[in-house]
């Protein structure tokens, strides 16, 4: 299959760190992705055979700027995620993802036009 829509987002820490060290926590969607994230993506596509469904991959990057999987989800991303992509990418992913599943029509190409940020505010801190 084709990917019809690929969005790429970077924490400003990991989850794991924000949870367990009680931070506050940021991300940005990004209009475009770095070559290195959309080529170890549509490795990772192709290795797991995925077609016509929603999905998100988790990725690391490293200091010295290695990519390195952390999971692949058949789901669409959590959190605000979605709103974001849907700010970047000025469409209705929901929308467009309906019309691939119930009309089998692809939209696109959807080219990213914002930078959206996300934070949240832990009230003790």
């Amino acid at each position: 299959g084709e990917v019809v829509l690929a969005a790429s987002h970077r924490y400003d820490q990991s989850i794991m760190d924000a949870v367990n060290k009680d931070r506050h926590m940021s991300y940005t969607c990004f209009p475009e992705i770095t070559p290195a994230v959309e080529e170890a993506g549509r490795k990772i596509l192709k290795a797991f055979d995925v077609r016509e469904r929603f999905f998100h991959i988790e990725l690391f990057e490293t200091k010295d700027k290695r990519v390195i999987a952390l999971e692949v989800n058949m789901r669409p991303p959590g959190a605000w995620m979605t709103d974001a992509i849907n700010y970047t990418f000025d469409i209705d992913v929901y929308a467009a993802w309906a019309d691939m599943v119930v009309k089998d029509a692809a939209g696109g190409p959807y080219k990213g036009k914002y930078f959206t940020a996300y934070a949240s505010r832990k009230r003790h801190i």
